[in-house]
């Protein structure tokens, strides 16, 4: 009897398809790219700060500048002194992108870090799984559909149990 069709390659491939259709059944509406499974199974590859600053566009300097106040940590690998490299995660750079796209749309970097400590205190430890929107003046968190289309209708007050995060106030 042949094993011509049951090689390891083949083999392999099918289990990818079968995992594939099985994330992408999972997924549903939403249409995740990956399930918190698939992610969990990866191995810890870690990337550099020049390459983690590359591939978000920004400097090293910046990226220096949020691991030591905290606003995005390497998961990885921290650094633990002289001359040891921080080394960042999957997560961490779409958590960095994610701080890259708020100051591109015009949410300052003070307004970013509150609502950041503001989803740490609530126990949100993972950027990637909420819905953050802004207006330029304040930072949302919503937590449904339904939210995001009464925030971009400009509908602020029946918008549910979306949280406002880091709104600045006009000192005068």
């Amino acid at each position: 009897m042949s094993d011509l069709g049951n090689t390891p390659d083949t083999t392999a491939q099918r289990q990818r398809d079968i995992a594939r259709d099985a994330a992408a059944i999972k997924a549903g509406e939403q249409g995740l790219l990956f399930d918190e499974s698939a992610m969990d199974s990866l191995p810890e590859v870690g990337y550099r700060g020049p390459v983690a600053a590359g591939v978000v566009g920004i400097t090293y300097r910046q990226l220096d500048y949020w691991a030591r106040t905290s606003l995005v940590l390497p998961t990885v690998r921290p650094a633990t002194g002289s001359g040891t490299a921080r080394l960042y995660g999957f997560r961490d750079i779409l958590e960095l992108k994610i701080v890259k796209r708020l100051l591109d749309t015009g949410v300052s970097l003070q307004q970013i870090r509150t609502a950041v400590e503001h989803l740490r205190a609530r126990g949100t430890t993972d950027l990637t799984q909420v819905t953050l929107m802004s207006d330029g003046v304040s930072v949302y968190e919503c937590t449904s559909p339904d939210e995001v289309i009464d925030l971009l209708a400009g509908n602020k007050t029946n918008a549910g149990t979306q949280t406002e995060l880091g709104a600045t106030q006009d000192p005068y």
